[in-house]
């Protein structure tokens, strides 16, 4: 059973809000300052169990001043889930690595410039109903036309929109303080074309947040708010660069401070700080909208790690073609020095086949292991499952794997054991090649078996799970490592339903106690 419980799960546990825990506890004479995301000892919170079953709570929703109570000056403050600050950590280290190569070539920098351009425009605007296509918002915007069937206002959205977006790019270009000017002008460009929204001005009458419980501050309150919002923005943290931007994203959505277009300038805000730290753009796809929401909804009572992994999901889709460019220029000049510019091409080919065969045997065996999770999770009572994908590797990363055996960004997926007296199982799988288990098998990729001890990665250990890593022989098919009578054993393995079912059977006997 864990030492201590979070406010945040307990109040999720009771069904009650974290807001009415804190006052709660005040009553209870607890003096000390706590947060929507601190953690509690577990007596003092069953004795909130022992007293909210004799005085069962009131429902109410949370309102932005209690959300704007909590702005963070560490990554600590956040706790966020292990999984979470693991991708944080790698996602810092790459980016780094990437801006110490120099910067992309001048026409392939342009060329992804205009093309995630395109892509924020079409999907913030698409967040928030627009009804344009990508290619529709294409020729709206690069070529210029007015499409007569399309509703007029759509096509004055994505051109505003694009008009704040260039300020976006001009303003990450100076190394100068966030001014509340810089956002205010953000939204005169956002709904330049819609007088009613008042552009560029804060709001003088009360709304309400389309998809959330959130209650925003009185109009009287934005200017004040927004002031202390600027300038924990421009204060020196200890905060993770990619977390502080997803957060102050956040706050802004819960301050409101415009009769519209609040969330398309809350999303530029967190571009702004991205890539003035160096960091992708961040494309929220309108097709995430109701996983957006959620996240939202969860980062008001001070859980952040559903938006910050959402937002690393779409930032390493970007990174990947930011990458993609530039591995595949690079290996572009090395084959064609080597073998001649048509078998370079023919060289690429044939190594993209290569991957693509690789990748689909592996979305197999992902696939196999979320089958039994979601199984599993309908059955079973005493244990709670979750599975969670992670982006697949791309090209350029398959070839880094291959060649290094690791990269950065290698999880692909996973679960979550949780039962109802405290004891959580964390289970990762991610692609990496131990060189003492595979001394010089340069093209084996193998997808290793990790969890989390005490907050930290480490292979599993644990001798009564069996299952220590997979990889795909390219003749074979699937093997695995598993350690059997105390030694591990590699061995070919024809049926990946077997594979996973082995595991969750370990899992579940060696962790819970069941079968």
């Amino acid at each position: 059973m864990p030492e201590r419980i979070r406010i945040n799960e307990l109040a999720r546990e009771l069904e009650v809000k974290a807001s009415f825990l804190l006052e709660t506890l005040q009553k209870m004479g607890l003096d000390r300052k706590l947060t929507y995301s601190s953690s509690i000892e577990v007596e003092l919170a069953e004795q909130l169990r022992l007293r909210l079953g004799a005085e069962p709570a009131p429902a109410r929703a949370p309102d932005a001043t209690s959300v704007l109570a909590f702005l963070p000056e560490s990554t600590v403050e956040l706790e966020l889930e292990p999984d979470t600050n693991a991708r944080l950590s790698s996602l810092a280290e790459e980016v780094a690595t990437f801006r110490g190569k120099g910067a992309l070539e001048p026409m392939a920098a342009r060329k992804l410039g205009e093309y995630f351009r395109l892509q924020h425009i079409y999907h913030s605007t698409g967040i928030e109903g627009n009804r344009l296509s990508l290619r529709e918002t294409e020729v709206v915007l690069l070529e210029g036309v007015e499409l007569g069937d399309r509703p007029i206002a759509d096509q004055l959205e994505v051109k505003d929109l694009a008009a704040a977006f260039r300020f976006l790019e001009q303003c990450a270009q100076q190394n100068e303080p966030l001014r509340e000017t810089d956002v205010r002008e953000l939204h005169r460009l956002t709904v330049g074309q819609k007088p009613e929204a008042q552009p560029g001005a804060y709001r003088h009458a009360g709304v309400v947040i389309t998809g959330s419980d959130l209650k925003p501050p009185e109009p009287l309150a934005v200017p004040g708010l927004m002031q202390e919002l600027v300038a924990w923005v421009n204060r020196p943290k200890h905060l993770d660069t990619f977390a502080f931007a997803i957060i102050a994203h956040h706050k802004m959505t819960a301050i409101h401070p415009f009769m519209d277009g609040n969330g398309r300038v809350a999303r530029l805000l967190l571009n702004l700080i991205l890539v003035r730290s160096g960091y992708p753009v961040v494309n929220i796809r309108r097709e995430d909208r109701p996983r957006y929401y959620e996240a939202l909804t969860f980062a008001d009572v001070g859980l952040y790690s559903a938006l910050i992994s959402l937002a690393l999901d779409r930032s390493l889709e970007v990174f990947s073609e930011m990458k993609r460019v530039r591995d595949e220029t690079e290996r572009m000049k090395v084959w064609a020095d080597k073998l001649g510019q048509k078998e370079a091409e023919v060289a690429q080919r044939r190594e993209e086949r290569e991957y693509r065969i690789w990748l689909s045997s592996f979305e197999t065996v992902r696939l196999e292991f979320q089958s039994r999770a979601e199984v599993l999770a309908d059955e079973l009572d005493s244990v709670e499952i979750s599975f969670k994908a992670y982006p697949a590797p791309d090209f350029s990363k398959y070839i880094q794997l291959r060649d290094k055996g690791r990269a950065p960004q290698s999880w692909f997926f996973s679960l979550r054991f949780h039962d109802a007296h405290g004891n959580t199982q964390h289970f990762f799988f991610r692609f990496y090649r131990d060189y003492y288990a595979h001394p010089g098998n340069r093209d084996l990729v193998p997808l290793q078996l990790n969890w989390f001890v005490n907050g930290d990665e480490a292979p599993v250990e644990n001798p009564a799970i069996r299952l220590r890593e997979l990889w795909i022989d390219k003749e074979k098919g699937l093997f695995v490592r598993r350690l059997e009578a105390g030694k591990l054993v590699s061995m070919a393995e024809p049926s990946t339903s077997r594979v996973a079912e082995q595991f969750f059977e370990d899992v579940l006997k060696a962790c819970f106690g069941i079968g």
